[in-house]
């Protein structure tokens, strides 16, 4: 069973279908959008990018593997607070220092001072990707947050369709098409939300220019009975609470910038091992290397 159609916004890219097999697994097709011919297909399970995507989303387990990312996220602004506290220069100590690898020194000062340089030219956007990565699994705070700050409503109720029936008669993609595009002319559909059971309508993405989402931020619900426009979401009219929220998956994957942005955090995401490895390295130093020493005087 399908439940979302992605289409193709240039030419020379496939219309792929993403949906659940009989088992429940989740698969997806490629297709030529020019002559219906199948290109491809494969198991979520069985693709390499996807198997990636889990393991950095819940660590293959699920949604208890989602809530210890949340955790861990939350762990991480910790570490990267403290840290700017322990850069801050103290009192009559030149900031330009606070920036400086001093490479000729022994590997120690090398190793401190890469530590040191690395996160605070890192910080801020770690704090950005660490803020939006716990929002996923722990929305219900971020929610109220949004709502505090700018005083309007997060809530979002997703439109009904008017179905009698499963004997009903359903509209087709085409049709469907038809009605959406009305709202936003000029702007290609790249993305169709499939209705999944008797309540459900399709909804489908346009991304407007200046966006931060790469399958748009605008949404079209349309009947799957009547073909009937039942509702049009267009960002720029969404609340402020509703845009701060939306704003955040964006903002964790480096959307937001399009394709310098995405390269930033692309790199952004070898700094954390770095920091793992010198402040590692520190800590053998500072911690471990003199409790061995202590143990073999004693």
């Amino acid at each position: 069973m399908f439940h979302t159609i992605n289409l193709p916004t240039s030419a020379g890219q496939s219309v792929s279908f993403w949906g659940h097999d009989g088992e429940g697994r989740s698969f997806h097709a490629f297709a030529n959008p020019y002559t219906g011919e199948l290109l491809g297909a494969d198991l979520a399970g069985d693709n390499p990018t996807e198997w990636l995507y889990h393991l950095h989303a819940n660590l293959l387990a699920g949604a208890v593997g989602e809530q210890v990312n949340g955790a861990a996220a939350g762990l991480w602004v910790v570490l990267v607070i403290t840290g700017i506290a322990l850069w801050w220069p103290r009192r009559g100590r030149p900031w330009r220092d606070a920036f400086v690898v001093q490479w000729r020194a022994q590997w120690r000062r090398r190793n401190f001072d890469l530590h040191r340089v690395t996160g605070i030219v890192v910080a801020v956007p770690l704090l950005l990707v660490a803020i939006t990565g716990a929002y996923f699994p722990f929305n219900t705070p971020f929610r109220w947050l949004a709502e505090t700050l700018t005083g309007t409503r997060a809530a979002e109720a997703s439109p009904r369709s008017r179905s009698t029936g499963p004997e009903e008669r359903r509209v087709s993609i085409d049709e469907v098409l038809d009605v959406a595009v009305t709202s936003f002319p000029g702007a290609p559909p790249n993305w169709i939300h499939l209705p999944e059971n008797s309540t459900d309508v399709f909804s489908v993405r346009f991304r407007l220019p200046g966006e931060w989402r790469l399958e748009g931020m605008n949404h079209v619900h349309v009947d799957p009975s009547t073909g009937a426009l039942l509702r049009v979401d267009r960002h720029a009219e969404r609340s402020a609470a509703q845009r701060m929220l939306r704003a955040m998956f964006p903002l964790h994957v480096g959307t937001f910038g399009g394709l310098t942005t995405r390269v930033i955090w692309l790199l952004l995401g070898l700094a954390p091992l770095m920091l793992l490895v010198t402040g590692s390295l520190m800590g053998w130093r500072h911690v471990v290397s003199p409790r061995r020493r202590q143990a073999i005087h004693h």
